[in-house]
């Protein structure tokens, strides 16, 4: 242990300005890097997941932990686990859906249970008791999101696995469908090829999926184009090509692995690992333009993030754009020196930048980014920031350059508040979170959505009849204001 810290400590002293006041906190050592993080808002609880299997030499997990901002903890309390030996409990995928948490692992399946718990199939779902297996026909799950009222699963397909190939799998809280190919009538013209998808945005009345489906797995689209990037309906296995799709500036497409997008100011943005594509040169990072056209964040050919780095996720939280992977310079125009970033980045709609002059050591990367208890998580494989010791986990506690954003001095987050309740027939929403473009969804105690809309302008009030929801009861009420946290608040319905 001595000597891996004299050795990160050289890295740290090679580096220039270095700050020893930083704006990162860690919270906890972990053994192994960590992947994954998913917010419960309800019970306001951060989960953990990835290859690490000790926590603070002392606590033996599988992967897998929750954090209530103060303790880190098994998902089950007492559970008294064991190690698997020197192997680790790896979660390849992890989303919180419907007061449920959902986990993928190979590992899981392979050693038979997690936390006691027989699993028998790669997916297991946690309702906050006890762990089941669940969808056992999804073989291989390397991502999964939530978007609206569904849960997305995404798989990798190999080719000679003798099995269709099932890129996506939606899951409405009772079916589960998939999508997204229809077998073609001839054989496959290139046998070594592969898909994975890696993200779904909502666009235009249907959906963006983005991934790296390489060569012509879709024979309208002829090599040497891949289809990285289509635009999908939401209902049938038939979808186009999206703004005149990817490629490498080697001419084929295998180099391209779109990993993330997002929505910021009214633009569609998409990052991964790709060195170049249509009219854009050396961006890992670009925006949607018009007539088929890709733009690096700054409109200007040849600027951005240089071959070689990586985009892993995008957020947008406190109207900013944050960017996080395994980052190195930002070339704000063609042939000026480039900006050092270290894997994390701002972008303002303007300008690239760092949110804090720490850095990050000791072959550092960033796999997740989330908001939790008003500010920011990263979860990703890192042992240093600056000379402080932290691993895997860190939230953000510091200021952006030109940008109020202390956890000390942040503005209250977005609110309300629900009178009466109990109510028997109608209920009044108050409060700062009633924003244009803030979208409310009803759940029953099931998990099953039963209300939504969108507010299309600032309320001050807000009026529901509660009596359309269903019988009386519980239900939870979200209310998601752009770039925020989800506020959830608890409503009962009486008869």
């Amino acid at each position: 242990m001595i000597n891996v810290f004299r050795i990160c400590f050289v890295c740290v002293a090679l580096i220039p300005s270095v700050t020893i006041a930083q704006s990162w906190d860690g919270i906890g050592t972990f053994n192994g890097y960590a992947q994954h993080l998913a917010v419960d808002s309800v019970n306001n609880v951060l989960y953990i997941g990835g290859g690490f299997n000790l926590i603070d030499e002392e606590l033996v997990v599988q992967g897998l932990c929750r954090y209530d901002g103060q303790t880190i903890s098994n998902i089950k309390p007492n559970t008294n686990l064991a190690p698997f030996g020197n192997n680790f409990m790896t979660i390849e995928a992890m989303a919180f859906y419907n007061g449920n948490l959902y986990v993928a692992s190979h590992s899981i399946k392979n050693h038979g249970s997690i936390e006691g718990a027989p699993i028998s199939t790669q997916i297991a779902r946690f309702d906050g008791e006890n762990w089941e297996s669940v969808f056992p026909e999804v073989l291989n799950c390397r991502s999964m999101k939530v978007l609206g009222d569904k849960l997305y699963l995404f798989s990798l397909w190999y080719p000679n696995s003798g099995n269709d190939p099932e890129f996506l799998w939606e899951y409405d809280g009772v079916n589960l469908d998939s999508f997204l190919y229809e077998s073609p009538n001839e054989p496959w013209a290139f046998p070594q090829t592969f898909g994975n998808l890696h993200d779904i945005i909502e666009y235009d009345n249907g959906y963006v999926v983005a991934g790296d489906m390489v060569f012509n797995l879709f024979y309208e689209v002829p090599p040497p184009y891949g289809k990285d990037i289509y635009f999908w309906d939401g209902e049938s296995a038939v979808n186009t090509n999206f703004n005149g799709g990817f490629m490498s500036n080697s001419g084929a497409p295998n180099n391209v692995e779109l990993r993330t997008m997002a929505w910021y100011n009214g633009e569609l943005y998409v990052g991964g690992y790709f060195s170049a594509f249509g009219n854009v040169q050396g961006a890992s990072l670009v925006k949607k333009g018009g007539n088929n056209l890709w733009y690096a964040i700054n409109n200007v050919q040849g600027a951005g993030f240089p071959s070689g780095i990586g985009i892993h996720r995008l957020l947008v939280f406190e109207n900013l754009l944050w960017i996080v992977g395994r980052l190195s310079n930002f070339y704000p125009e063609p042939g000026q020196a480039p900006t050092p970033i270290s894997e994390i980045a701002i972008w303002d709609g303007e300008n690239v930048f760092s949110p804090s002059p720490d850095v990050f050591v000791d072959f550092s990367q960033i796999f997740d980014i989330v908001p939790f208890q008003n500010t920011v998580y990263i979860a990703g494989s890192f042992s240093f920031i600056n000379v402080s010791p932290i691993t895997s986990v860190a939230r953000f506690t510091g200021d952006i350059p030109g940008v109020n954003t202390s956890v000390s001095t942040f503005a209250p987050p977005p609110d309300f508040n629900i009178h009466p309740n109990p109510t028997s027939s109608h209920l009044t929403l108050t409060g700062s979170a009633l924003l244009p473009g803030s979208e409310l969804k009803v759940f029953n105690v099931a998990g099953q959505q039963v209300y939504s809309e969108v507010l299309p302008y600032a309320h001050e009030t807000h009026t529901l009849d509660a009596r359309r929801f269903g019988p009386a009861g519980l239900y939870l009420l979200h209310l998601n204001t752009p770039g925020h946290t989800p506020v959830v608040k608890k409503v009962v319905v009486q008869e």
